[in-house]
Order: structure tokens, then C-alpha cells, then sequence
């Protein structure tokens, strides 16, 4: 409900989850009012990014992310880089390991899940070394992460993490970050304080089939191993790929391919080709930005997304070069899609 960015109140919150079958009709304001603001609470008592935040002075509810009132853009799906039934069996390894009575196999597995994910892994293991090494190759951005993982008993958590373990293997390493693995973590104020004391990235199995979902790769993963739980991050992550440049681009290249499609058949028959315009930058540029405005979107393209989006549309096939190299032209009109004209909810 709240997906669009748009702030409601406890009782516009109410009325439509009991409207969408959410909620029962019997649920009270003061219930639910209370229950998020006490998840809010929580969650940063936690060290946590709450999902959702409250407003000090209206006391509305949005979700934790920018407003995205962008018209919609389809996106293509982004290719996994490995078997999803691949990725699937390894998650239940995981699962299965991870609350096992072989700690061994589950500092395997770890380190499997991450070489699923692009790295170049090492399982040491042992007393006095680390679990795992993860090397990143990515060229002039390599890094290397060490990883430490905890196993506990099956439906619970684990209570002893030792964040200073991963610590102290990344320094002797000479690696960049440190992580620690595990099925679960109990939530206390001193686990929080110690990963930002010691900077170590915590990552459950759950999170680690997060990964997999959405085929993070190294490169993306230096902001994932960065202080605090990864969960946060991985929200942020798979928002920034839905609302983020990729899909600004994709808004600008089909409001830009509609308007100049339209356009090109309104004028064929008014004028001779040679005087028919061409899609400038430009004109591209007042094009999108009418758009906008009649979306009511927050904010404009820049010139840089304008250009970017027709080298998209002439990349795709959507579009040609003009004469000489001058500007673009429509080869032919956009899929009829919802998606590309619609606000974004």
C-alpha cells in the first residue's frame, strides 16, 4: 500500500487493507496506529532500517525510500548468471547446514554460495584462520572479504556471534571486509553496538537466497558488505533497481518514443521527408519534460538521460539515426503497455 512513496495516514492505512481483504473489518485504528509505530521503534532500537517511517508532525506512515511518481517503465528482466534450480538447491544446503551438527559443511556451503555469486573462494576453517576467503575479481576493483561462519541448533539463534573474530582475520588478511554468516542472529543491543565497533557485514541464510533472487554480483556486493545487517541493504538494492537510473531511463526512452512516434504520423502527410523534423536532443529534451509535467512527476530528465535513452531507442531497433548523423527517427510505434504509462504504485 505504501509502495508508491506517498505518505497515509493510520486510518487511510486502515481502509484500504480492509478494503483489499488484508485486514478484518472488526481491526481498530488505535491498533494498527499503535502496532506500526512500535515496529518503528523497534526495528531502530534494533540498529535496523525500518521499512516503513512516521512523520513527526502528521504522524502518517510512508515507506522508508524516496517518492518514485514517475510514469511506469517495463523492465527487462535481469539475466541470473546461474540456474535458478542450481541457486534453489543451494539455499536448502544452506538451510540444512547451517543448523546441522557439522559446522564444517556449513562453512562450505557458504563459501559455494558466494562463488554462485561471482567469487573466487578459499574454505580454510580451523582454529586461528578464518572460515572463508572471498576474493572479488573484478579487475582494478578487486577486494577480498573474510568470512565467519556460525551454526546453531535447529528453529533457534545464534547467541554467541563473536564479531570480533571476522575482525580480526580481516586485518591479518589484509582484506577489506569481514562478514559473519549464520541461520539467525538474536537481536540485542550489544550485537548492534559490535558490529559497528568491530565493521563487520551480517548475513543470514535467508539473506544469502535474497542474493540469489536477485543475482547480486561482486561488484555490488562492496556496498552489501559494508556495516550492519545486509538485510537493509538488500532492500535498498532491489529498490534503486526498480525506481533507480534504470528505470529513469527506460521512462524517458517510452515517453520519448510515444510522443515522437505520434508526432511523425501526425506530419507525414503535411510535409515532404526532407523537411520532416528529427528527434534532437534537444527537442527530446522539451518532449520528455512535457511529459512529465502532464504526469505530475516530481523532478526532470537531464540532458545526459535524454541522451543516453535515444542511444537506448537506436540500440533496441526502435529507432534510426537521422540524415547525416543528425538527431533520431521512429522506425516504428511503441508496444502498447500499461506499464509505460501509468504513475508508478
Amino acid at each position: 500500500m505504501l509502495a508508491d512513496g506517498r505518505a497515509r495516514s493510520g486510518a487511510a492505512i486502515l481502509a484500504e487493507a480492509v478494503q483489499r481483504g488484508l485486514l478484518p473489518a472488526a481491526t481498530r485504528e488505535l491498533t494498527l496506529y499503535t502496532s506500526l509505530s512500535e515496529y518503528v521503534m523497534r526495528a531502530l532500537a534494533h540498529g535496523r532500517k525500518p521499512a516503513i517511517v512516521q512523520d513527526e508532525r502528521s504522524h502518517a506512515f510512508r515507506i522508508n525510500h524516496p517518492l518514485d511518481d514517475w510514469p511506469d517503465a517495463a523492465l527487462p528482466a535481469r539475466p541470473l548468471p546461474y540456474a535458478k534450480a542450481d541457486a534453489d538447491a543451494l539455499a536448502e544446503r544452506l538451510r540444512t547446514t547451517a543448523t546441522g551438527p557439522d559446522p564444517a559443511a556449513f562453512e562450505t556451503a557458504v563459501c559455494d554460495a558466494f562463488a554462485l555469486l561471482g567469487f573466487v573462494t578459499e574454505h580454510v576453517g580451523g582454529i586461528g584462520a578464518p572460515d572463508g576467503i572471498l576474493h572479488a575479481p573484478l579487475g582494478p576493483f578487486a577486494y577480498r572479504a573474510i568470512v565467519e561462519c556460525k551454526t546453531a541448533s535447529p528453529h533457534a539463534a545464534v547467541t554467541a556471534p563473536r564479531l570480533e573474530e571476522p575482525a580480526k582475520f580481516r586485518d591479518a588478511y589484509g582484506a577489506q571486509y569481514a562478514l559473519l554468516v549464520g541461520p539467525a542472529f538474536a537481536q540485542h543491543a550489544s550485537f548492534t553496538s559490535e558490529m559497528e565497533i568491530h565493521r563487520v557485514s551480517v548475513w543470514t541464510v535467508d539473506d544469502l537466497a535474497r542474493a540469489f533472487a536477485l543475482g547480486v554480483d561482486p561488484y555490488e556486493c562492496r556496498d552489501l558488505f559494508t556495516t550492519g545487517p545486509v538485510a537493509d541493504r538488500l532492500d535498498d538494492l532491489a529498490w534503486n533497481r526498480a525506481h533507480g537510473p534504470e528505470k529513469r531511463l527506460a521512462a524517458i526512452a517510452a515517453l520519448l518514443h510515444r510522443a515522437a512516434w505520434s508526432a511523425q504520423r501526425e506530419v507525414v502527410r503535411q510535409v515532404e521527408p526532407a523537411d520532416a523534423p528529427v528527434v534532437t536532443l534537444d527537442s527530446a529534451l522539451l518532449i520528455v519534460d512535457a511529459a512529465l509535467g502532464a504526469a505530475k512527476a516530481t523532478g526532470g530528465a537531464t540532458r545526459a538521460e535524454v541522451e543516453t535513452a535515444m542511444q537506448d531507442l537506436v540500440r533496441t531497433g526502435a529507432a534510426v539515426a537521422g540524415p547525416n548523423g543528425t538527431g533520431i527517427v521512429m522506425r516504428r510505434g511503441p508496444s502498447p503497455s500499461p506499464e509505460t504509462s501509468a504513475p508508478h504504485s
